[in-house]
């Protein structure tokens, strides 16, 4: 970073949490109003708790003359410690909260330590305006959306400014500062899109309707990018980024058909790849069915939170009874449309009855793939302040927890219980996961194998599809410097097939981080090392991607052995990148001949079904087009026959009017020959009568 500094350094806390896509977006909207504004701004993502005087040295870094916390409310511990002294160290420079913590909890974060400011709503314009009064000196006081701390510690409370009525006059978001390959990757090969703001649900856990309140009369709280502006951006990117399908981070996909509508026929005539969604299962009626279909959809994620109907309408206000969710589901399947289900575990007032119903709900509906979360009230919400009156809240530190635990002590359902659940979910998951996979392959099918484990050994290794530089396999991916040991069958001539790989992050990797893969055959109690392999991104960007082996079992005895996976990195902190070891499994020949797997995994089938169901779609509506046009063509057959019978009678009115013109000259003629004989006699007469 130059001398001269930046205008603006956002630091952004994913602590003990990945990157979330959507919020790359924002941040990357942000970054290139400012840009296109002049203005200089960077995004520091802070990956690992840290102490204060290492992040002064990266803000001494940049020199920025703002700094900006985009603040989730689980990280408000790390805000409350490093405040104080960032501020106390650079007290020149201006501190502003932004994210969501700061409007969903303005009053206990303006009273923190070393924030000057905070930025409420929709922040783009406001912080764009803060920092250009900075950079003039202007005063600021009064800008909209800002509540700022004077120097006697009060509080200045400005109101919001109108919501922005059309989507479309934002830039496309800069996507620039942070790896993007990456992050596609870790979306399976798809490239993250955001189309809308807002939500029009009504969900307990979501601060959806908190933000609806405080805009009350400010406009639309739930709107949407044009579907032009949405596929003209893809189609940008298309040109300078390899992605294989589209995943709109919506919290609710659009479904208003008129936009629907547009937006199908658009995103399949000029974008055709599949794509990923989120919505809710009253939004997906037969026809917003067919429309997702005609456009191309691959995956739809529903919200099931809980298996129970009723607690589900309690704890979450959705009133989709579970009836409705196994039809839709049903229906999707039909259509060739995968459905992952998400579910929320540590739920106020949940029982292990209750917990086990969602188990045995998802286990009926039978998705794809399934999600878990376990519940963290969010400020403002119902069920944070239920929690809060009920005295829920443990004193376990948000930034500590690990992805089964839970901030809450609840009544009804133990820590304990909540980390046995949520391993069982991820057990339905692996085997989710495997039906995607081809049918066993070789002799001794190594997921196959691991599908037969107790839960305890699937806490270290799961089953998913990953993908690395565009091609997707399913792979077991294992934690690091654990061993996976699992039962095997040798026969006198063996070869092992797996590939190896890493977990996509967007993690920097220190200069040293190393990761090693190690195979052991076990047999007759003796151990011996098949395959070992160090991985060293940073010296080598190729072990980003894919490694693939065929490696022959010397001296291989027939029967039962044992094989063990072991993974082990020198990489320390609370983001540990899994190994991925890409569909194991043992054949009898160094090629495949003798081997025939299905000819077509459940999820190209799937695939295949879907692209049928798309073109009789299109035929249906193309025929359907066709009828409206014969009907037309048709009534203007009609019109016509009515216009030539209008036309054939006056035509005889014509004739008719004619032939009674020439009578009527005829008979003008013979009057007129009757008056000119009648004046000839007259005349005559009168001579005579005079001359007498």
């Amino acid at each position: 970073m130059s001398s001269a500094g930046c205008d603006l350094l956002i630091l952004y806390p994913r602590i003990n949490a990945p990157c979330s896509p959507r919020d790359l977006l924002e941040l990357g909207t942000c970054l290139q109003m400012l840009r296109d504004a002049d203005f200089n701004a960077s995004v520091f993502p802070v990956y690992e708790k840290t102490s204060p005087e290492i992040l002064s040295e990266t803000v001494n870094q940049y020199n920025p003359g703002m700094v900006l916390y985009y603040i989730h409310p689980r990280h408000i511990s790390f805000l409350k410690s490093i405040a104080p002294v960032l501020k106390e160290t650079f007290l020149n420079i201006h501190f502003c909260c932004g994210g969501s913590l700061s409007t969903l909890d303005p009053d206990f974060v303006i009273s923190i330590m070393g924030i000057d400011s905070l930025v409420i709503g929709e922040w783009e314009i406001p912080i764009l305006e803060l920092i250009s009064s900075l950079r003039k000196k202007e005063d600021y006081s009064s800008l909209r959306n800002f509540w700022f701390k004077t120097p006697l510690l009060e509080y200045k409370k400005n109101p919001l400014r109108p919501l922005l009525e059309g989507l479309d006059i934002l830039p496309y978001p800069d996507r620039g500062f942070y790896p993007h390959e990456r992050l596609v990757d870790a979306c399976n090969g798809a490239l993250p899109i955001m189309t809308s703001r807002g939500c029009p649900c009504d969900c307990l856990f979501c601060p959806a309707s908190h933000y609806r309140d405080i805009y009350k009369g400010k406009g639309a709280f739930y709107r949407m990018r044009s579907p032009n502006h949405v596929i003209g951006e893809i189609l940008e990117l298309r040109s300078r980024i390899p992605f294989s399908s589209v995943l709109f981070t919506d919290r609710i996909f659009p479904a208003k058909k008129e936009w629907l509508l547009a937006f199908s026929d658009q995103f399949h005539s000029q974008v055709n790849l599949p794509f990923h969604i989120a919505c809710t299962v009253e939004q997906l009626d037969k026809e917003t069915i067919e429309l997702l279909i005609i456009a191309g959809c691959s995956s739809v994620k529903l919200g099931i939170e809980t298996g129970n109907e009723a607690f589900r309408k309690r704890i979450a206000n959705k009133n989709n009874g579970n009836d409705k969710i196994i039809n839709t589901v049903k229906y999707l399947k039909d259509a060739g449309i995968a459905v992952y289900a998400s579910y929320l575990l540590g739920l106020p007032l949940e029982t292990e009855d209750l917990a086990r119903e969602s188990l045995e709900f998802n286990d009926k509906i039978a998705p794809e793939k399934t999600r878990v979360n376990v519940f963290y009230p969010v400020p403002s919400t119902s069920l944070f302040n239920y929690c809060v009156d009920k005295q829920y809240f443990s004193n376990r530190n948000p930034d500590d927890l690990a992805k089964d635990e839970s901030i809450l002590n609840l009544p009804f359902l133990s820590s304990q219980a909540i980390k046995d659940f949520y391993l069982r979910f991820q057990a339905a998951n692996c085997r989710q996961q495997m039906t995607k996979s081809r049918k066993p392959a070789g002799f001794c099918d190594i997921l196959f194998q691991f599908s037969q484990c107790d839960l305890e050994e699937t806490e270290a290794v799961t089953c998913g599809q990953f993908t690395l530089s565009g091609q997707s396999h399913i792979c077991l991916a294992q934690s690091p410097n654990t061993k996976l040991t699992l039962p095997i069958t040798l026969k006198s001539q063996s070869y092992f097939k797996f590939g190896i790989g890493l977990e996509p992050t967007l993690l920097p990797f220190d200069s040293n981080a190393s990761f090693r893969f190690t195979l052991v055959l076990i047999q007759d109690e003796k151990e011996r090392i098949l395959f070992e392999k160090y991985l060293k991104p940073s010296e080598e960007p190729k072990d980003f991607e894919w490694s693939h082996y065929e490696l022959p079992i010397p001296d291989a005895k027939e029967g039962e052995a044992l094989i063990r996976l072991e993974y082990r990195t020198s990489l320390k902190g609370t983001h540990p990148v899994r190994g991925l070891w890409r569909h194991p499994y043992i054949t009898g020949r160094m090629s495949d001949a003798d081997v025939k797997p299905a000819s077509f995994t459940e999820e190209e089938f799937y695939q295949l079904q879907k692209n049928l169901l798309q073109a009789n779609l299109l035929l249906e509506r193309a025929n359907q087009e066709k009828q409206n046009l014969n009907k037309a063509l048709s009534l203007l057959e009609n019109e016509k026959n009515d216009l030539l019978a209008l036309l054939s009678g006056l035509e005889e009115n014509v004739l008719r009017l004619k032939e009674e013109n020439r009578f009527s000259r005829e008979e003008i003629i013979r009057l007129e020959k009757i008056r000119k004989a009648y004046e000839k006699t007259l005349s005559a007469r009168l001579k005579k009568l005079f001359r007498k």
